[in-house]
Order: C-alpha cells, then sequence, then structure tokens
C-alpha cells in the first residue's frame, strides 16, 4: 500500500470512532447534513471523490462545512468541543510530521547530535570536578559525588593542569639531526 492509502485508511478510522462517539452522544437517531441543495450538491461533490457522507463531515474548510451539517452535529462539533474535526490534508500533515519525527529518532545524525550534547556536558562535568578541587573539595568527596572513582577524578584534574606540549614533528627544522627515516619495507623485512 501506498502512504496516501495508508494515511486515508488511517484517517477515515479516525473519522469512523468520531462519529460513533457523536451518534453515541445523540442516542443514535440524527443525520450529519442538512437536506439543501448546497449540502446535497456538496454531497455529490464528496461523492465524487470517493468519500462517503460520514468522511464528507470531515472533509473541506470548516467555514464551508459549518453552514451544511445538521444543527445537532454543529453543536457537538463546536459547543460541545465533541471532536478536533481533523480534514484528511491536517491528518496527512500531522502524519508525515511523524514518519519525519520517526525517522530523525532512528537516523545518525540524531545519535550524532546525542554525541555532542554528551562531549558537552563531560566537559560542563569537568569543570565542575576542576571548581571543586580548587574550593578544596577532596578527589574521594568529588568522585562520590559525580559517580567517578578517585582515579577518574584525579586523572581529570591532572589533564587539565598539565600545560599543552607542542608535538614532535621530525620534519622540523628543530628536529635532531640524527633521525633516520627508514622505509616502511625495511622494517617489515619486505622489497617491493
Amino acid at each position: 500500500m501506498s502512504v496516501y492509502r495508508d494515511d486515508f485508511a488511517a484517517w477515515a478510522e479516525y473519522v469512523a470512532g468520531e462519529l460513533a462517539r457523536f451518534y453515541d452522544h445523540t442516542g443514535g437517531i440524527t443525520y450529519l447534513f442538512q437536506n439543501t441543495p448546497r449540502a446535497n450538491a456538496y454531497l455529490a461533490r464528496a461523492s465524487a471523490r470517493g468519500l462517503t457522507t460520514e468522511q464528507a463531515a470531515f472533509y473541506g474548510a470548516a467555514h464551508m462545512v459549518r453552514g451544511l451539517v445538521t444543527s445537532e452535529f454543529r453543536q457537538w462539533w463546536i459547543e460541545h468541543w465533541g471532536t478536533e474535526r481533523v480534514t484528511f490534508s491536517e491528518w496527512r500533515e500531522r502524519a508525515a510530521e511523524a514518519r519525519e519525527n520517526v525517522a530523525w529518532e532512528e537516523s545518525a545524525e540524531r545519535a550524532l547530535d546525542q554525541l555532542d550534547m554528551l562531549r558537552r556536558l563531560t566537559l560542563e562535568r569537568d569543570a565542575l570536578i576542576l571548581d571543586a578541587a580548587s574550593k578544596g573539595a577532596t578527589k574521594v568527596a568529588i568522585a562520590r559525588s559525580v559517580g567517578l572513582s578517585r582515579q577518574q577524578v584525579h586523572t581529570i584534574i591532572a589533564n587539565a593542569t598539565v600545560p599543552d606540549v607542542a608535538p614532535f614533528d621530525a620534519w622540523s627544522a628543530d628536529a635532531p639531526a640524527a633521525v633516520e627515516v627508514v622505509a616502511e619495507s625495511e622494517v617489515w623485512g619486505e622489497v617491493f
């Protein structure tokens, strides 16, 4: 089945449920549409589109349908807030949004966003650990409060206090002259 048919089937099920509530509210003996030429023309157009009379009450702009339905349905719909009266177009928009949300929840982008958030939270945690240590809290007390081991807290504090050192670059002008570059084939004992 296509997405359109799935959405239409779900919307038709929604309409049937809402109208069952309406018929329960009214005792089951009522009509949805007035017996007027305008209402009959509207129902003929809806029928040509493949809609039932019940579905036609939930199809089209509210200001147009409001004047075509019976006063019982209008009172239930508007005055008693019996239904939200979601049209098929609105149903499809909501279903598309729900599908996008499901796709987002299952995507790699969401996982990457969560990892990025975790990184930021870890940096905030480390800053709080450093703040507590600078104010005299013991590593054991910090470890208990944050749920880490004392050694992890010690490592976080030690890493934050070590100045950044430039990495050794064998090709720089400051490199010792005794550095000998060995071909990869010589390291593995093979000649290519």
